[in-house]
C-alpha cells in the first residue's frame, strides 16, 4: 500500500512452542504466552522483513519486503491453512488488501490488481485499472490510487460506494469530484474516504459519505484516513487521531451510543504514529510506539485481557515497541520494531495465525504472520 519502510530484506524465523509455553526468536529473546487454547503445534517459519499486514473476516495476509505475500485462516471461504501460505501466483506484490475473506495484491511489475480466493488458484485482475500506488477494500468493495493520483473503483456499489449511481461493477471505474489527486484511500463497509487537498473526503452511505458524490469530512488537514464498518478515522496533520461515524460500539472514541459523531479526537489518545480501523473498533501506535484500542470488545479484539461489550482507549500490553497495529473484522495485530507480529481477537479460522482457538485470544500473543 505505501513504500516498504525496509527496503533491504532480513530473514527473521520464528517458533512457538506449546509445550513450555513459551515464545522463541532467532535473537534469543523469550516472551510468555498462554497457548492453551490452541490446537496443535506450529512449525517454524521464515520470511523476509515485514512491509504490511491486512485483516479480513476469517483471514489475515502479510506483505514482506521481497513482495512476497502469505495468508492464514479461511481465504475465500476455503479449508483453512494455519500456518502462513504463500500466495504463489503474487511474488512481486507492492500492495495488499482484504475485502472480507478475498485478497487484492498490487503487482509490483506494472500496478495491476489481482483478487485471490485461495492460496493455490491463480489470481484474476481486475478489468480497467492498472499503475496502482494504493489499495484498499471494505466488505464488498475496493478502491485503489493510480500513480497519477486518479481514483478507481470496483465491486458492489449497493451504498454508492464505488463513488458513482448505478449498481455492480467488476469493472475498475474512475471516481469524479475531487479537488486534487489523492494521497491515501481507506474503504468500509458502506463507503470510501481519501485525503485529497490535505483533507479527508468521503462517498458512500451509511454514516460515512453522503451519497455517490466525495464530500470533505474533516475541519482540519489529515494526513491518513482509514475506514471501518460505518465510521472513519483520520491522523491529522498534527498527529491526533480524529474519528466520525456511526458510534454504537464507541468506535469513534467516545462512550457507546447511539449518536452519530461528527469528526473528533479520540479521548485517551496522544499524538500517533499509526492507526487502522476495523469493523467496530480500532487501534493506534503512540508516539511512544505503545498501542491503544478502543470500540467494539465481544472477542476480545481491544487486547486488554478481558471481553466486553465495548470500551473506549485501553493500553495493550506487548513486549516491545510496536511500528504498525492493524484492525481487522473481529482481530487486531501489532507489528513491533524488532518484526515479530502479535495478534489478539478472534480466532476460530485460524486466523491470528497461532493455529486454532476456540474461544477468543484476550491478550497479545505471537503469530507467525
Amino acid at each position: 500500500m505505501r513504500a516498504p519502510l525496509f527496503p533491504l530484506p532480513l530473514a527473521l524465523a520464528t517458533s512457538l512452542s506449546l509445550v513450555t509455553g513459551c515464545v522463541e526468536t532467532d535473537d534469543d529473546l523469550e516472551v510468555t504466552a498462554d497457548e492453551s487454547e490452541l490446537a496443535f503445534s506450529l512449525p517454524t517459519k521464515t520470511f523476509s522483513r515485514i512491509r504490511d499486514l491486512q485483516l479480513g473476516e476469517g483471514v489475515s495476509c502479510r506483505l514482506g519486503s521481497d513482495g512476497a505475500t502469505a495468508c492464514v485462516g479461511a481465504l475465500g471461504g476455503n479449508a483453512a491453512p494455519l500456518q502462513p501460505t504463500a500466495l504463489g501466483q503474487a511474488p512481486d506484490a507492492s500492495g495488499l488488501s482484504m475485502q472480507a475473506a478475498r485478497a487484492y495484491v498490487l503487482k509490483g511489475s506494472d500496478g495491476t490488481a489481482v483478487s485471490f480466493n485461495s492460496t493455490t488458484g491463480v489470481g484474476s485482475a481486475t478489468p480497467g485499472f492498472s499503475a496502482g500506488a494504493q489499495i484498499a477494500s471494505g466488505n464488498d468493495h475496493t478502491c485503489a490510487i493510480q500513480t497519477d493520483g486518479d481514483v478507481h473503483c470496483w465491486g458492489v456499489n449497493l451504498y454508492r460506494e464505488l463513488g458513482r449511481e448505478g449498481g455492480a461493477s467488476g469493472t475498475a471505474t474512475p471516481v469524479l469530484g475531487l479537488p486534487a489527486d489523492a494521497t491515501d484511500i481507506g474503504a468500509g463497509r458502506t463507503g470510501t474516504c481519501v485525503v485529497s487537498n490535505g483533507y479527508a473526503y468521503c462517498w458512500g452511505g451509511g454514516k460515512l459519505g453522503d451519497g455517490a458524490t466525495p464530500t470533505r469530512m474533516s475541519w482540519t488537514t489529515a494526513k491518513r484516513v482509514e475506514v471501518g464498518g460505518d465510521f472513519g478515522c483520520f491522523l491529522s496533520a498534527s498527529d491526533r487521531v480524529l474519528c466520525w461515524g456511526a458510534n454504537d460500539h464507541a468506535q469513534t472514541g467516545f462512550y457507546a451510543d447511539t449518536t452519530d459523531r461528527g469528526a473528533h479526537q479520540v479521548p485517551n489518545i496522544g499524538t500517533v504514529i499509526d492507526v487502522d480501523a476495523g469493523y467496530r473498533h480500532a487501534c493506534a501506535v503512540l508516539t511512544d510506539k505503545s498501542v491503544r484500542c478502543w470500540g467494539n470488545n465481544t472477542y476480545g479484539q481491544l487486547g486488554n485481557g478481558n471481553i466486553a461489550a465495548w470500551q473506549q482507549a485501553v493500553s495493550v500490553a506487548l513486549p516491545g515497541p510496536a511500528r504498525r497495529v492493524r484492525a481487522g473484522h473481529h482481530t487486531s495485530c501489532a507489528i513491533l520494531e524488532d518484526d515479530r507480529v502479535f495478534c489478539w481477537g478472534k480466532n476460530d479460522a485460524g486466523e491470528l495465525g497461532l493455529g486454532w482457538a476456540s474461544t477468543p485470544v484476550v491478550a497479545p500473543a505471537l503469530s507467525l504472520l
